[in-house]
């Protein structure tokens, strides 16, 4: 991988333990040391990073968070659009609230003020083969976003999970998810 960021960026990589200690903070509570650090040199190079660093397919880093006793969180997440949720534990009883395409603004960040819990709606069933129950199962649930499609009608929508279980020994679940995504038949 050295071999191709040199040919990429040519006198712009180094392994040099300083370096790589300089650059090993971001905003997690981590220290992550990279192997190399890439300092563009050239105006190939720069235009070709420019093009990476805008493009639509930069993603952003997950980020996590516990609430306090209050329910108070914040946390540094880098800029851009991100999807964002809030997963209470399963013993409350409540569904994950999920907001898609969150834009985040690299100056001002993001206020979700106070955040309401929608009582849920409780998907129960089993798992099951012709053997019998499937004790330990993980169930979970997706909701297609389409706020894509909608100004581009060519564009793949995404998937966007909006709650997890995992099956009893008997092979039951209870899924919790928000009441305006469940249908019922």
């Amino acid at each position: 991988m050295l071999a191709v960021l040199e040919r990429a960026v040519p006198g712009g990589v180094t392994t040099r333990l300083s370096d790589r200690l300089a650059m090993a903070h971001d905003a997690s509570h981590y220290l992550l040391t990279p192997q190399a650090v890439v300092t563009p040199r050239s105006a190939d190079a720069m235009s070709y990073f420019d093009k990476v660093n805008s493009s639509a397919m930069a993603l952003t880093r997950d980020g996590n968070q516990t609430t306090d006793g209050a329910g108070n969180f914040s946390f540094l997440v880098d800029p851009g659009t991100v999807d964002f949720s809030v997963r209470p534990p399963s013993t409350s009883r409540f569904s994950w609230l999920v907001q898609p395409q969150i834009a985040i603004d690299p100056d001002t960040g993001h206020d979700f003020k106070t955040i309401a819990m929608p009582a849920p709606a409780i998907v129960v069933g089993n798992v099951s083969t012709p053997d019998g129950a499937v004790p330990s199962a993980v169930v979970r649930a997706y909701v297609v976003d389409k706020s894509k499609t909608m100004s581009n009608p060519n564009a793949t929508p995404s998937v966007v999970q909006i709650g997890e279980t995992v099956t009893d020994s008997a092979g039951h679940f209870e899924l919790p998810l928000p009441p305006s995504l469940v249908q019922t038949q």
